[in-house]
């Protein structure tokens, strides 16, 4: 069921995105919701384009962080 949450969540957020491109934190939530889904590369992309449209964004930087440590993590 958790899974299908955020799948839905995804698609909700992509169409928002398509209305509202430059709008921030939509790609937070979205980038969120594949983290929660494990797909790092995803989210990395989402969180990175938050980033780019409001740089002092601490949700994203803190996110992508996490992405990073368990890229380590993996790595080590």
């Amino acid at each position: 069921i958790e899974k299908q949450m955020f799948q839905n969540a995804v698609e909700d957020l992509t169409c928002a995105i398509q209305l509202k491109p430059d709008h921030y934190e939509t790609y937070n939530y979205r980038g969120l919701a594949y983290f929660m889904q494990k797909k790092y590369d995803k989210a990395t992309i989402d969180l990175s384009k938050s980033v780019i449209l409001k740089p002092d964004d601490v949700f994203a930087a803190n996110i992508l962080q996490l992405i990073n440590k368990k890229y380590k993590e993996v790595a080590d």
